[in-house]
């Protein structure tokens, strides 16, 4: 069972440190600052009105070499299991007291449920999978270019996904759609 939660957390601080702009839910449905829409519009640098894989990708490598640096407390240039856990625990209980302030601001005293033996075991299996598609090498720890690799792939699985009118960016318009999209399936 620990080894089960310990995989988990590893999985999904990979995860996390991969798809930075789109692994926080509440901040890509437009709570937070900005969303989803309004992080990626702020990659915009040639203020084109439009967000081209170049810009994301550029935008997502500095992300991930900055979570990179943040998380690798040994500074040896790569993530092992144990720094990403530790990295990804010391997120959820950054979330964790976030969420209890905003619920205690709103008189709201209810938590979360844990999650089902079950359901863990799942997400373990998917962090797990996740830790060594990004591991090219195998070598069981990230380095920045495995990551950077795992980005761009989901730059064009973004774009391929979002940009509706295939002009190979992506527009404040692609954007709230996919926006409303996101809602459609939450409330769905």
């Amino acid at each position: 069972m620990k080894r089960t939660i310990r995989t988990m957390i590893i999985g999904l601080g990979v995860f996390g440190l991969v798809g930075v702009a789109a692994a926080s839910d509440a901040e890509a449905c437009g709570k937070g600052k900005g969303g989803h829409a309004g992080r990626l519009l702020k990659m915009d640098t040639d203020q084109s009105g439009t967000v081209d894989r170049s810009e994301l990708t550029a935008g997502f490598y500095a992300k991930v070499a900055e979570k990179h640096q943040l998380a690798d407390t040994n500074a040896d240039g790569y993530l092992d299991k144990a720094e990403l856990a530790t990295a990804r625990a010391t997120k959820h209980a950054e979330r964790k007291a976030k969420r209890a302030e905003r619920r205690a601001n709103r008189g709201d005293a209810t938590q979360k449920r844990a999650l089902d033996p079950e359901r863990q075991a799942k997400r373990a299996e998917r962090a797990e999978a996740r830790f060594t598609r990004v591991d090219t090498d195998g070598d069981g720890r990230l380095a920045l270019f495995e990551m950077q690799a795992a980005a761009d792939r989901r730059v064009g699985k973004m774009l391929e996904r979002l940009d509706t009118n295939k002009d190979g960016a992506l527009d404040s318009t692609e954007l709230a759609a996919a926006k409303k999209g996101r809602r459609g399936k939450r409330e769905g």
